[in-house]
């Protein structure tokens, strides 16, 4: 299977087709009626919102594209469910045809179709799709809370038709009304009303970025809970249930439940969410075929009279005929490139969670990590490594361009973005689309975002000596004029210092120097009434070289990532950092040529004895500088020159006395032949010779049993 670590949201998916099994099976009505009646007819009515939210969240929620890619998308989801349940009518069909269900006029048979469904699960299908088209079309007219306001009256509907139907009903006009109702759908879980509000609350989710802690959601699912299981308990010894679907703490329960989904750790795998479905799809069938082995005399007490038994036979053929043709259709797809066919990048967690917590310990109390994961997190693959600081605890993010912001918005980061660059104003919407963070860039770009028509959270930066992006710390008259802006939403200010990394005697002066004008601006503002927001002014240099300086945050990339600028640069904290990437190729082809042979473009390496070289797969298009002729790589721990031009996609290396073979393993990056090597043969710095490695080189997360090693 395709498997990524994330949230747990596809587990839930299969958990909740499971609940949809037991609802349909009564599974404890034989020990308990009640403890039936709360697991079947209240807990089991979670899964039909948790998947209404999983559709809001990945198919309504707004994303960067044009509004004719939004039809279009939203177009091929519509055709996608259509097929689905074209199909499932089809398997259902000669039921009907044996029940006897067939029967009805032309418009019994539209509403059949497109409300109740053509069997008794299969309602979902058209209800979904009219809530997607719905609120996708309100979407373009209403606000967020218009949206909410619109879903919520609709659930209060449904609410009447279903659990408070006998309270409603105690009212002469809306006992008519619903009448009227009832003549349309068989009852309000149906057609337009129940679906809606489910939908428009995982799309909000989606786009509102807002994560609850795991204690947060773990206290609200279980409080929700009990309340939960208390109205169900109370409309039934009420007797004002016409059907028990729905209730009103299904929807702060399916929120707490969605939000325990996101947060808690688990495995993103496509297939699970397609055996979810099938299981659900599936199940009555699988409940009619343990019925039919029933119908034998000596089985007949066994599956038909033991719920509990009929439950769980339902789920194994269920789930196992799901599980198999998710399999079976997997087999016929055309098959994927190997990630590690050719060149690849190995992304080693645990040495990333090593060097998260080792410069935690440097910091002082109370300031946090800002991951700084531009350039695609210098070449390491922005997403995952974003995700990975995510799961560390690290909740605030600085890139260069809106295009990473929003890019990292879509692989489902939610924690605060800081855009660190310029932004065209263009692209301003994006800012409040995706809820980020602009960079006031000076003066006149502070009097370009003020015109923009809403409001804009931003932190302002102060050039301090750097002379690169920031207001004048001199000119506090200009800087007051940004705090006085209405359309700024100003959260922080911050500075860059120039030579952190230098221990130099007047880098250092220089350094101090940044820090006390930036702390004059700061203090000049609180003496005006003005509040800074967060202070951060340190990058990693500034962290291992000033670990004594107290703001709210610091921003780090490079020491997180395990490695130096510089080879061998001194800094005042002695840490040990482990590299978080791995560079590997392979060997393509090996040869020997006799001694004057020349190798390469240019002929610049000339063999003066006999020698065996080895082709590597991997070249300037993959982000190897051409100059880097010379440079050690390492195969069975064994340094091998690399020799000749490098090419476009390959290279050359000297594996003379070395055991070698074609497709064995060659480390150009890692523990032992750091980038910062690269960086000092190349005249460069580390940063550079990480970010230019190209996209082209798959990113792969190294299981946990690998990472230890």
């Amino acid at each position: 299977m395709e498997q990524n670590k994330g949230n747990s949201l596809d587990r839930f998916r299969l958990i909740a087709a499971g609940l949809v099994i037991a609802n349909h099976t009564s599974l404890l009505a034989l020990i308990s009626p009640t403890a039936d009646f709360i697991l079947t007819r209240i807990l089991a009515r979670l899964a039909v919102p948790f998947f209404f939210l999983l559709t809001g969240y990945f198919v309504l929620s707004r994303r960067k594209e044009s509004a004719l890619d939004r039809r279009r998308r939203i177009y091929r989801w519509c055709r996608h469910i259509l097929m689905l349940y074209g199909i499932a009518i089809v398997l259902y069909f000669p039921i009907n045809l044996y029940a006897k269900q067939l029967s009805g006029n032309f418009l019994d048979w539209i509403r059949i179709l497109w409300i109740d469904g053509t069997f008794y699960h299969l309602w979902y299908f058209p209800a979904v799709l009219i809530g997607v088209v719905l609120v996708n079309e309100l979407d373009r007219f209403l606000s967020p809370k218009g949206l909410w306001l619109i879903g919520l009256v609709l659930y209060c509907l449904a609410l009447g038709a279903d659990s408070y139907y006998g309270l409603v009903s105690q009212i002469s006009f809306l006992d008519q009304a619903y009448d009227q109702l009832f003549l349309l759908m068989e009852s309000g879980r149906n057609g337009f009303l129940f679906a809606p509000l489910f939908l428009i609350m995982g799309k909000q989710i989606k786009e509102k970025r807002s994560q609850l802690s795991l204690v947060q959601a773990k206290a609200g699912l279980t409080v929700c809970l009990l309340l939960l299981i208390a109205e169900g308990l109370i409309l039934h010894w009420l007797g004002w249930q016409r059907f028990d679907v729905m209730y009103g703490m299904l929807i702060p329960t399916s929120y707490f439940l969605f939000q325990l989904g996101l947060v808690l750790p688990g495995t993103v795998c496509p297939s699970w969410r397609r055996v979810s479905m099938l299981v659900y799809l599936l199940h009555p069938m699988m409940i009619l075929v343990v019925r039919l082995v029933g119908k034998i005399p000596a089985l007949h007490s066994i599956l038909v009279e033991n719920n509990l038994i009929l439950f769980l036979l339902t789920a194994m053929l269920s789930y196992g005929t799901s599980f198999f043709l998710v399999w079976a259709w997997k087999q016929t797809r055309p098959l994927s490139p190997s990630q590690k066919g050719r060149s690849w990048i190995e992304i080693n967690a645990q040495a990333l969670r090593h060097n998260i917590e080792t410069m935690q310990q440097l910091l002082p109390s109370g300031c946090k990590i800002m991951g700084v994961v531009k350039a695609q997190a210098y070449g390491h693959g922005g997403e995952m490594i974003a995700k990975l600081m995510e799961q560390n605890g690290i909740d605030f993010f600085a890139v260069a361009t809106v295009a990473e912001a929003v890019e990292l918005r879509e692989q489902g980061i939610i924690g605060e973005i800081l855009i660190l660059g310029y932004t065209a104003p263009e692209d301003f919407p994006c800012l409040i689309q995706d809820n980020l963070i602009q960079t006031v860039l000076d003066l006149d770009y502070a009097r370009l975002l003020n015109r923009f028509s809403k409001k804009i959270r931003v932190h302002v930066a102060i050039d301090t000596g750097m002379h690169r992006l920031g207001e004048d710390w001199h000119d506090f008259s200009s800087i007051a004029e940004i705090w006085a802006m209405k359309s700024l939403k100003i959260e922080g200010i911050f500075t860059h210092l120039c030579v952190a990394d230098s221990l130099a005697k007047e880098d250092q002066e220089f350094t101090r120097l940044q820090i006390q004008r930036f702390d004059q601006v700061c203090a000049q503002l609180k003496k005006n009434k003005m509040n800074p927001g967060i202070r951060h002014v340190q990058s990693s240099y500034g962290v291992l070289n000033y670990p004594d300086l107290h703001y709210d945050y610091v921003r780090l990339g490079i020491a997180l990532l395990g490695t130096h600028s510089q080879n061998d640069l001194q800094t005042r904290c002695r840490i040990s950092l482990e590299p978080v990437l791995t560079l590997k190729t392979r060997i393509a082809a090996i040869k020997t040529i006799p001694e004057g042979d020349t190798v390469g473009y240019g002929r610049t390496f000339q063999a003066t004895k006999k020698t065996r070289i080895a082709v590597l797969p991997i070249g300037y298009a993959d982000g190897l500088d051409r100059r880097l002729s010379g440079l050690s790589v390492q195969l069975h721990q064994q340094q091998a020159k690399i020799i000749g031009r490098i090419c476009m996609d390959q290279c050359m290396i000297d594996v003379t006395g070395i055991q070698a073979a074609c497709g064995e393993e060659v480390i150009l990056i890692g523990p032992d032949l750091p980038a910062a090597q690269w960086a000092e043969d190349n005249q460069t710095i580390t940063n550079e010779v990480l970010s230019r490695l190209s996209a082209r080189l798959p990113r792969i997360l190294l299981p946990s049993n690998e990472n230890k090693s």
